[in-house]
């Protein structure tokens, strides 16, 4: 009866840790040829959430954020391999900027069940190889 009861006990700690996903080699593939069609320019702490036209997640690597005619790159320093191409972004954004340590929330697309979450690294401004 002992075991059982230790076994539930690990149970019901069970939903409060987060599990890391499986590497995902799309998002590997997709990383990759991002670096290779583009070059780092120069590195920001924030942007301003207003001028992001569009975001986009590589599962296990990083946000791509869309400003203008310019991309930039996050690879959040804690939970980056929590990142699934399925997520939804929900970002409370406190002074008027989204910045670097800033956390994102991750909610699944099809179950709307929360995944998450991830901590904003600094942004990475990337420049079309011509």
């Amino acid at each position: 009866m002992t075991r059982w009861m230790a076994v539930l006990a690990a149970v019901a700690v069970l939903p409060g840790v987060a599990v890391a996903r499986p590497a995902d080699p799309r998002g590997q593939q997709e990383y990759d040829a991002l670096l290779r069609d583009n070059v780092a320019g120069p590195v920001t702490e924030c942007v301003m959430p207003t001028s992001i036209s569009g975001t986009r997640v590589i599962a296990g690597k990083g946000i791509v954020y869309r400003i203008g005619a310019r991309s930039y790159l996050n690879v959040p320093s804690v939970g980056a391999d929590r990142l699934d191409d399925n997520d939804i972004l929900v970002t409370d954004i406190r002074g008027g900027q989204l910045c670097r340590g800033d956390a994102v929330r991750l909610v699944d697309r099809n179950s709307g069940i929360p995944s998450g979450f991830v901590r904003l690294d600094r942004f990475v401004r990337l420049d079309r190889v011509r």
